[in-house]
């Protein structure tokens, strides 16, 4: 949406609604900024589970028998 048109409906809006429209684009700069800091790559640490499993049955990756009727 460009903002042009979307400056064009603020325009029209109350005077009353114009705080609240303010407190909105607050929270959606707040959101965006937290979306980008949690998808960067800076957070993740390779490796943080590495030793926790200690064992793997042989048949971990066997069909179930419970899905038989599926197949």
């Amino acid at each position: 949406m460009k903002t042009d048109l979307i400056i064009k409906k603020i325009e029209k809006l109350p005077e009353a609604m114009l705080a609240s429209i303010s407190d909105y684009i607050d929270f959606l700069l707040e959101k965006a900024k937290q979306d980008a800091s949690a998808s960067s790559s800076q957070n993740r640490k390779l490796g943080i589970g590495k030793g926790l499993i200690k064992w793997i049955a042989p048949d971990f990756d066997a069909p179930l028998q419970d899905m038989k009727e599926y197949e």
